[in-house]
């Protein structure tokens, strides 16, 4: 029976083939797989990642095809609904953890965390750093890993401020720039909370570019629906003429239309130019629950 329950993802897995992208492998919680709902599977060159969203009657059987379509690499668990950190499963080698970009690296932990250091679902926002930043001054909020930073830096841009609560995630985001040899010099690390630091980010702008990609919900640190507004509402004063910004949100209970509505509001400086959604790897049901990245110019 548990051959049947897991067959869309073995024809997945044979129909993507191997790879030494970054990518998701199938993602279940598009909606497109009854049944399947609570699983994603991940892949990083060496390394298999499982996620489980809610408890699996047939763990086993679900580890054991993962096991076999994959001989060579490491295959890693997470019980989010546990909320477990990442457990390895199976060990076949001693490779460094690194998920790949096109020519870039950025470096991964799969010890106890939930988020292992990069998101695969924002391939479209990166896509359009690779495009847009070319001698542009970036400011990176929620920067996490600074992984969209690397990508700005090593398509052109003249300097990168990021931003996040987190040093220790900082602190993994400046090994990601000089793993890529990446001049320091044109980047900086600010370990602060967004919401207290307007003024100062204000100060070190005017910025070209401005990149918001903030957690849904960060406990008592970030509400989304409550605090996005207090961003939007200063954000423009930190941006040049002409300067665009990346308005992300990925929240099933915050759709395309209400960030659109939320933008109008607190940031009426800002014009709409287009929306992108998670990448080819995401097939879901419904779009706009996913990740929603939102383009705007500053007039």
């Amino acid at each position: 029976m548990s051959d049947i329950k897991f067959s869309p993802i073995e024809n997945k897995i044979k129909q993507l083939g191997p790879s030494d992208r970054a990518r998701r492998i199938f993602h279940g919680r598009g909606g497109l797989y009854e049944g399947l709902e609570h699983i994603c599977i991940d892949q990083f060159k060496n390394d298999i990642l499982v996620t489980l969203f809610k408890e699996e009657e047939s763990i086993d059987d679900l580890m054991e095809l993962v096991s076999k379509s994959f001989c060579q690499e490491n295959i890693f668990l997470q019980k989010r609904y546990a909320k477990e950190g990442v457990q390895p499963w199976r060990m076949r080698n001693e490779l460094s953890h690194v998920a790949h970009w096109e020519d870039i690296q950025f470096e991964l932990d799969f010890k106890e965390n939930q988020n292992i250091g990069y998101f695969l679902d924002i391939e479209n926002g990166r896509q359009y750093l690779k495009k847009n930043s070319s001698g542009k001054k970036i400011l990176n909020l929620f920067s996490y890993t600074c992984a969209l930073s690397v990508i700005a830096l090593k398509n052109g841009a003249h300097e990168v401020v990021n931003v996040d609560m987190s040093k220790g995630a900082l602190s993994k985001g400046k090994r990601n720039h000089v793993i890529n040899d990446i001049d320091l010099t044109k980047v900086r690390f600010l370990g602060h909370d967004v919401l207290k630091s307007f003024g100062k980010l204000t100060k070190l702008g005017p910025f070209d570019g401005v990149i918001i990609d903030p957690p849904s919900n960060q406990g008592k640190s970030f509400y989304l629906e409550k605090d996005y507004p207090k961003i939007l509402k200063r954000v423009e004063a930190m941006c040049a003429p002409g300067a665009w910004l990346m308005i992300c949100a990925n929240s099933p209970f915050l759709s395309t239309e209400d960030v659109k509505k939320m933008v109008q509001e607190h940031a009426t400086g800002l014009v709409f130019v287009e929306v992108f959604h998670s990448g080819a790897d995401f097939e879901e049901r419904e779009k706009d629950q996913g990740l929603k990245g939102l383009i705007y110019l500053r007039a």
